[in-house]
């Protein structure tokens, strides 16, 4: 072995290893695909990574999970640029995040396709509370609501967990409920629920 001769090199040159696509890579074929507008077709992954269908199965386990993490991979920045974008502090801070996440994922190109194209797979998805979808949306409305809590610009009447699985829910029925193509109106109608959940126990904390 030379000092030229690293593993990289090593690769590169081997011409069979482009024939293994690993999970990952499989994972962006799936999302590139979703985000172009074409309906997630495990066969056709399959097909296009040069796997068989079982070994797709065995890396993604199935299409619905393949499918949240594709979600989770739009909504997970959007939360968290929503964090950074938002002003203020306290009550009034964690209403304009959650205003600015509904929005942005509302208005999502993708996600208005993905709703319009198969309504009730995408309702399915969205709405579960039993899914590893539902669970990183509280999950990170819980570390943002700590977060609050720690800096002292928040008291919640309620742990976190709790607080944030109140409002994730909330948030998830006005956003894919009956008026869901009246985005305005969930935007308004969420951040109103939410000031009320706020004002009634999760306000500034006092200073000495």
């Amino acid at each position: 072995m030379t000092a030229h001769d690293t593993r990289l090199a090593r690769a590169l040159a081997d011409s069979s290893t482009e024939a293994r696509p690993t999970p990952v890579d499989v994972f962006r074929m799936a999302r590139r695909r979703w985000l172009k507008g074409q309906r997630l077709n495990l066969a056709e992954l399959a097909k296009e990574a040069g796997i068989g269908r079982a070994t797709l199965f065995r890396w993604v386990g199935s299409k619905d999970l393949l499918m949240q993490e594709i979600l989770w991979s739009l909504y997970e920045p959007i939360f968290r640029e929503a964090v950074e974008a938002a002003g203020g502090s306290g009550p009034a801070h964690v209403v304009e995040v959650h205003r600015r996440v509904i929005r942005n994922v509302l208005l999502a190109e993708p996600m208005q396709r993905f709703i319009n194209q198969d309504p009730d797979y995408a309702l399915r998805i969205l709405t579960s509370s039993s899914t590893v979808l539902h669970e990183r949306t509280v999950a990170i409305a819980r570390e943002h609501l700590e977060q609050c809590v720690e800096k002292g610009e928040i008291r919640l009447p309620i742990p976190a967990h709790r607080f944030a699985e109140i409002i994730t829910r909330i948030n998830k029925s006005l956003m894919y409920g009956d008026q869901a193509d009246d985005y305005a109106q969930a935007i308004d109608e969420a951040g109103t629920l939410m000031e009320i959940l706020l004002s009634g126990g999760a306000r500034v904390q006092e200073h000495a």
